[in-house]
């Protein structure tokens, strides 16, 4: 009996400047656009309307950090303010990882990066990255031939429930959830552009909150940041044993901005926590 192949596609590698990035866990390609052009076509009613002004949306793609490779580099461009840019592919693969179909794009940069939450709660979570990248042009062709994307240096997914943080002024050990800050070009960024950083949020159980009271306070009283208020501070990944680094974060210059406590209500049974929110003037990551 004939058996007939399957058309699902299960697994897309990610190409950049012909050498092969890894997987990506999702992918979104690009809309393609065309906007309508009016024109009259005689003196009657009738209207044509032409497509023009072609355009593209941006790719949009969740990666693992444990790859540690060119695309992590690429990702991090945008960070560190040295835009990088690349011609590249997503390659649309079966479940057998044999090549499907194929999207290339040319001058690809990236234009925003999204970190997950870290959260003490959030049990073997992997840490991905959102990340979206424009290009100046875009094409779709078939393919063909297995896929043999690398794997991760470390050979580990990084955990985001298993994570030390350093530089606060109080007591870091009761750290409930971390928000690392979402970067974002700016408006008209070029290859050295400068980008946004948005804010960091630090979530901690009220069992530490008399260790940071005098900081918070030091802070709101003359409500200002003087230079020595300005933190650098330090987020590690740490391997399933936690006791081995296997990647930080790094955020300089962190002022605080806000001071916050949830609606407090009698006889609930949840712990009671804080936030500190801090502005984030320059962020980095690297690997051991």
């Amino acid at each position: 009996m004939a058996i007939r192949p399957s058309h699902a596609l299960g697994n897309y590698a990610i190409e950049l400047s012909k050498l092969n990035g890894g997987w990506v866990n999702s992918v979104e390609l690009p809309t393609f656009k065309l906007d309508p052009v009016d024109s009259a076509t005689s003196a009657a009613v009738d209207i044509a309307k032409p497509g023009g002004n072609y355009s593209h949306t941006a790719f949009k793609a969740s990666y693992s950090i444990s790859e540690t490779n060119n695309v992590v580099d690429w990702i991090m461009s945008l960070p560190r303010k040295k835009l990088i840019t690349h011609d590249g592919a997503i390659i649309s693969a079966d479940h057998n990882f044999v090549g499907k179909r194929r999207c290339d794009w040319t001058v690809g940069h990236v234009t925003s990066v999204k970190f997950p939450k870290f959260s003490a709660s959030a049990v073997k979570k992997a840490v991905m990255v959102d990340f979206e990248w424009e290009a100046e042009t875009c094409e779709f062709s078939t393919t063909s031939g297995k896929i043999a994307a690398p794997q991760g240096k470390k050979l580990k997914a990084f955990n985001s429930a298993l994570f030390r943080f350093e530089g606060l002024p109080g007591e870091c050990e009761w750290i409930t959830d971390i928000e690392v800050p979402a970067i974002t070009a700016a408006a008209g960024a070029t290859r050295d552009a400068n980008c946004q950083i948005g804010d960091l949020k630090i979530t901690f159980s009220s069992r530490s909150f008399d260790s940071h009271l005098a900081y918070v306070q030091k802070v709101i009283s003359d409500g200002k940041l003087t230079a020595d208020e300005y933190l650098d501070c330090e987020l590690h990944m740490l391997d399933n044993s936690a006791a081995n680094v296997l990647g930080s974060m790094q955020f300089y210059g962190c002022g605080l901005k806000e001071f916050s406590m949830p609606k407090l209500e009698a006889n609930k049974e949840e712990m009671a926590k804080f936030t500190l929110t801090f502005c984030v003037e320059r962020f980095d990551m690297k690997f051991k």
